[in-house]
C-alpha cells in the first residue's frame, strides 16, 4: 500500500512535476508568445515606422526627383538655348566673317581706285597716268611705234572757277572730262593730273597729224557752252603735243615738252595748240626768266605808258587816248607787250601791274585836261582776271580821287572773252563801275562771243572793232560788211563806235562812209610816251 501509495504519490509528484512543467511550458510558451507578439508588435512597429520613413523616404526622394528632373529640364533648355544661341552666333560670325572679307575686299578696291584714279572725275590720276605713260613708251620701243601725248590745261578756268563757285567749278571739270572721252578712242587714255590740267596719251600713232586732229577735236568739243547756272559758261583750252621718240625719250622728258608747247599755245592766244620744238625749250628757259625779271619791274620802276590817239572822224580831232603799257627792260631794251601781258595774266601779275596802269593814267589825263590839252576820254584796258577781282573797283575809285579826275572822262575797255562764262558777277563789276560815271566799251568786238543780250545787260558805251575787220578793207567784201553790221547794230542800240588798226587813207575813208564815229591806228599816230604826245 505503502508502495502503492508512495508509487501514487510519486505518480502524483510526477504529475505534478509533469504539470508544472507543462505550466512552465505553457508559461515560458506564453511568455515567448508574449514576448514574440511584443518583440512582433514592436517589429511591426519599427517596420510599420521604417515603412513610414521609406515612404517619406520615397516621398522625398521623388520630390527631389522630380526637382531635380525639372531641374534637369531647365538645364536643357537652358543648354538648348545656348546652343541655338551659339548657332545663331555662329551664323552671325560666318555672316560677320563674309561681310568682313567684303569689305575688305570692297576697302582694298577703294584704295587701290582712290591711289590710281581722281576722285572727282573718275579719270586716271597723275600716278597710274605715270605707270601708264611708261608702258606705253616701252611698248612703243619694242614694236618701234611712236606715241603722242597731249597736255590740255583751261582757259581762264581759275576766273570762272572764282566767279561761279567751286562746286559748279567741280561740275565743270567732270563735264569737261566727259568731252575730252569723247574725242578719244576707246585705247587712249585721259588723266586728270591736277587743278584744270588734263593729259592724254595716244599710242601707235602713225603721223603727226592724228594728234593735231585729236588735239582739234577735243577744242571743237569743248566750244558748245556748259549749261550749268542761269548763265552759259563757255570754256577754251590750250593743249601742248609732244612726241615719242622724236622729241624725249623717256616720259618725264616727254611731258615738260608738251608742258612747254602748251604754254606757247597760251602765249600764241589760247584756244590753240602748239607741238614742241627743240627751240620751245630754250623759250621756256626765257619765259622763266621773264617772269622772275617782270616780278622786280614794277619795284624797278622799269614800266612806262605810251599813248595812242583816237580821232573822231566828222570832226578830225582828237576825241580821246589809250594808255598802252611798255616794259622798259635793264638789259633786253623795250619789251612789245605782246611778249609779257600773257604771262602776267597767267602769273597773276597783271593784277598789280594793271593797278599801276590806272593810276598812271589817271594822273595822266588829269594833268593834260588841266592844260587843256585833251579834251576826250583817257582809256584803259582791263584783263579778265581784274575785273574778277573785288579789289579792282576800289583801285579805280581810290586812282579817280587820288587824281582828281572826273570819272566820265575815263574809259575801261573789256575784251569780249572777260565776259563769257561768269555774267552774274562781271555784271556787278561793271554796273558798279556805271555808277560811278565811267564809260566802258567792249575792246576786240567780233573776235569772241558776243551776243546783243551782253550789249543791253552790261550797259556799254562804245564797241571797238578789232584791227582783224580793219586790215584787209576796202578789199574784203566779207570785212566789210561785217564792219557795216556792226556800226548799223551799234548806232541802233545807241552806242559809238571806234575802229582799231586804222593804217591807210582807203581803210579811213570806207569807214567814214560807213559811219564810224572815231578811229586809232599808225594812219592817225602811233602809241607815244607822254612827253610826246601831240593834242
Amino acid at each position: 500500500m505503502t508502495e502503492n501509495i508512495v508509487q501514487v504519490g510519486t505518480q502524483h509528484v510526477s504529475d505534478v512535476q509533469d504539470i508544472n512543467k507543462n505550466l512552465v511550458e505553457k508559461t515560458l510558451r506564453m511568455r515567448c508568445l508574449a514576448y514574440l507578439s511584443q518583440v512582433k508588435s514592436q517589429l511591426l512597429i519599427e517596420t510599420i515606422h521604417d515603412m513610414n520613413n521609406s515612404r517619406q523616404e520615397l516621398a522625398d526622394l521623388s520630390t527631389s526627383l522630380t526637382k531635380r528632373t525639372k531641374q534637369a529640364e531647365e538645364q536643357r533648355r537652358v543648354i538648348e538655348r545656348e546652343m541655338r544661341k551659339l548657332e545663331e552666333q555662329n551664323k552671325a560670325l560666318e555672316v560677320d566673317r563674309d561681310l568682313l572679307e567684303l569689305k575688305v575686299d570692297e576697302r582694298t578696291e577703294a584704295f587701290e581706285k582712290l591711289a590710281h584714279y581722281d576722285a572727282l572725275t573718275n579719270l586716271p590720276n597723275r600716278f597710274l597716268f605715270n605707270d601708264r605713260s611708261k608702258h606705253a613708251l616701252a611698248r612703243a620701243g619694242r614694236e618701234n611705234s611712236q606715241v603722242g601725248l597731249l597736255l590740255i590745261d583751261l582757259d581762264r578756268f581759275k576766273n570762272i572757277n572764282d566767279a561761279v563757285g567751286h562746286p559748279v567749278g567741280d561740275e565743270l571739270l567732270r563735264q569737261v572730262g566727259q568731252r575730252i572721252l569723247q574725242s578719244l578712242r576707246t585705247e587712249d587714255t585721259l588723266a586728270r593730273l591736277g587743278g584744270d590740267e588734263f593729259a592724254v596719251i595716244l599710242e601707235n600713232i602713225e603721223h603727226d597729224e592724228l594728234t593735231a586732229h585729236v588735239a582739234h577735236k577735243i577744242q571743237q568739243n569743248l566750244l558748245p557752252p556748259f549749261e550749268l547756272t542761269q548763265d552759259s559758261i563757255y570754256l577754251t583750252a590750250s593743249i601742248g603735243i609732244s612726241l615719242y621718240p622724236g622729241d624725249a625719250g623717256d616720259p618725264v622728258t616727254l611731258l615738260k615738252n608738251a608742258d612747254t608747247a602748251m604754254y606757247r599755245a597760251k602765249a600764241e592766244g589760247k584756244n590753240t595748240f602748239h607741238f614742241y620744238t627743240r627751240e620751245l625749250t630754250a623759250s621756256a628757259n626765257s619765259r622763266f626768266s621773264l617772269e622772275n625779271q617782270l616780278r622786280l619791274a614794277l619795284k624797278r620802276d622799269e614800266f612806262e605808258l605810251f599813248y595812242q590817239p583816237q580821232f573822231d572822224l566828222n570832226s578830225g580831232r582828237i576825241s580821246g587816248a589809250e594808255a598802252l603799257i611798255r616794259w622798259n627792260h635793264s638789259e633786253r631794251g623795250r619789251v612789245s607787250p605782246a611778249d609779257f601781258i600773257w604771262l602776267a595774266e597767267e602769273t597773276g601779275l597783271i593784277i598789280p601791274i594793271g593797278a599801276w596802269v590806272i593810276n598812271s593814267a589817271c594822273r595822266q589825263a588829269k594833268t593834260w585836261f588841266d592844260e587843256g590839252r585833251l579834251k576826250g576820254r583817257i582809256s584803259v584796258n582791263l584783263s579778265a582776271l581784274q575785273i574778277m577781282q573785288e579789289e579792282t573797283y576800289s583801285v579805280v575809285r581810290l586812282a579817280l580821287e587820288e587824281s582828281d579826275l572826273p570819272p566820265d572822262r575815263l574809259e575801261l575797255e573789256i575784251t569780249e572773252s572777260a565776259l563769257i562764262g561768269q555774267l552774274e558777277q562781271v555784271s556787278q563789276v561793271l554796273d558798279a563801275f556805271k555808277s560811278l560815271g565811267i564809260a566802258l566799251a567792249i575792246d576786240d568786238f567780233g573776235t569772241g562771243y558776243s551776243s546783243l543780250a551782253y550789249l543791253k545787260r552790261f550797259h556799254i558805251d562804245r564797241l571797238k572793232i578789232d584791227r582783224s575787220f580793219v586790215r584787209d578793207i576796202p578789199g574784203d567784201p566779207n570785212d566789210m560788211a561785217i564792219i557795216r553790221a556792226i556800226i548799223a547794230m551799234g548806232h541802233t542800240l545807241g552806242l559809238s563806235i571806234v575802229a582799231e588798226g586804222v593804217e591807210t587813207e582807203a581803210q579811213a575813208n570806207f569807214l567814214t562812209g560807213v559811219g564810224c564815229n572815231d578811229v586809232q591806228g599808225y594812219f592817225y599816230g602811233k602809241p607815244v610816251p607822254c612827253d610826246q604826245f601831240q593834242t
